[in-house]
């Protein structure tokens, strides 16, 4: 008992202060984010959601374009054995669609393609690390532009591949169910289960050729001017035909943590935070560690139902996520 009494008093300043029923409230969601490290683009990958629905006979499209930067070079430094040799830019396209069925039933689909290519930004990213003395992880040993993505250990490979390949990722159908709605205070709790379908095979890792799935909790406070997104899930990832070399457990969990300021009706700014545990069991600490970033950016309304966002994304300490990231999504 006393234990529900202290949950009680924790939240209560939180999600019992008036909300939108006192203030215009302009929320916009959250960011369109991505795990664009290439060790996760093949996975089920959705996008933080807001926890209300769209209501009966309503619909959204999102397109959602996003390239991110990476690098590791480690021949056997870190793990005896073990070449890990990542070098290239990853871009991810994803369309996104999702149609109101019910006051509080939302059903959709999201449609990826990726492009693991050279990358067109070494040179700038490697001149600013030289312009401020930052350290470079070995990137002026390579050559700029250079595609090459291999992880080896004394067990065999797994990946080999230096060649710019791209192709089709997974199709993912999904739903939202709305389970708590308070207007009053602003409050919202959702729910939303996820499969993914693979359209690819494994090769290059464009796509782990099995299906997965995910279930998360969908949390949404609005404030006068802010609001607070969380979502927390679980998903089931299935484990790559080719990966013999390591264990796999597909069992992971998924959490994003978003705060968005409300400037006017038109412009919000953005804080975010996101990431997922591995499903590997490697040994090596930038495949096994849990991958989390940090989104900072915006979303402006561009005519009367279009909204343009745009955001960086940055490794949050964790060594085993896209170096930087840029996206740019639009939404009907």
């Amino acid at each position: 008992m006393k234990y529900r009494v202290f949950i009680i008093f924790l939240f209560f300043p939180v999600f019992f202060i008036h909300g939108e029923g006192q203030y215009p409230n302009y929320a916009k969601g959250p960011l369109s984010s991505l795990n664009l490290y290439p060790l996760y683009t093949p996975f089920i990958n959705l996008s933080p959601e807001s926890a209300k629905n769209l209501g009966i006979g309503n619909y959204s499209i999102s397109i959602v374009t996003a390239y991110a930067n990476n690098f590791i070079r480690d021949h056997g430094v870190s793990v005896d054995n073990f070449y890990f040799d990542l070098d290239m830019g990853n871009y991810l396209f994803t369309i996104s669609s999702n149609f109101g069925i019910s006051k509080r039933l939302d059903l959709g689909f999201d449609f990826s393609f990726t492009i693991q290519y050279g990358g067109i930004f070494d040179g700038l990213i490697q001149g600013f690390h030289n312009a401020f003395n930052f350290p470079n992880g070995d990137r002026e040993r390579e050559a700029k532009y250079r595609c090459r993505f291999r992880v080896v250990n004394g067990n065999g490979s797994w990946i080999d591949s230096s060649e710019p390949c791209g192709g089709p990722v997974n199709l993912t159908l999904k739903a939202k169910i709305l389970i708590l709605d308070y207007p009053y205070i602003g409050f919202y709790l959702g729910l939303q289960p996820a499969l993914k379908i693979p359209l690819n095979n494994n090769s290059s890792l464009l796509s782990s050729g099995k299906a997965d799935v995910a279930l998360n909790l969908l949390f949404e406070k609005a404030f006068r001017f802010f609001e607070l997104y969380l979502n927390l899930g679980w998903a089931y990832l299935g484990r790559p035909d080719n990966l013999s070399i390591f264990d796999f457990n597909g069992n992971i969990l998924n959490y994003m943590f978003g705060v968005e300021w409300i400037l006017n009706r038109s412009w919000s700014l953005y804080f975010q935070v996101d990431g997922n545990t591995s499903p590997y069991r490697s040994g090596h600490y930038r495949i096994d560690r849990h991958s989390s970033t940090v989104n900072l950016g915006f979303k402006v309304k561009i005519f009367r139902e279009g909204l343009l966002e745009v955001f960086f994304t940055e490794e949050f300490c964790t060594f085993a996520a896209a170096d930087i990231g840029l996206t740019a999504a639009f939404s009907f």
